[in-house]
């Protein structure tokens, strides 16, 4: 098991956030932070943590809840290479 400040055997329940996350300032950055606050209320022992997504050309200073930044852009979809 990776050696992370947040990972603990005995939690109950363990959630991924993958949105925008304080310090960015946006209204699903807010709402998820107040989201995370609501559950932590709620049960103090469930594990929460983020995969921020960052703007293309800056990176904020998170704090250790961020476990991956993903950098927002544009998707590139492939198609499969036709059978011969």
């Amino acid at each position: 098991m990776p050696d992370h400040p947040n990972l603990f055997l005995d939690r109950s329940l363990s959630i991924a956030f993958v949105a925008t996350c304080p310090p960015r300032q946006c209204g699903i950055a807010t709402f998820s932070s107040d989201l995370e606050q609501a559950l932590k209320a709620t049960d103090e022992s469930v594990l929460i943590q983020w995969a921020a997504i960052n703007e293309a050309t800056s990176i904020h200073p998170y704090g250790p809840h961020v476990r991956w930044r993903i950098r927002q852009g544009i998707l590139t979809v492939t198609e499969p290479r036709p059978s011969i």
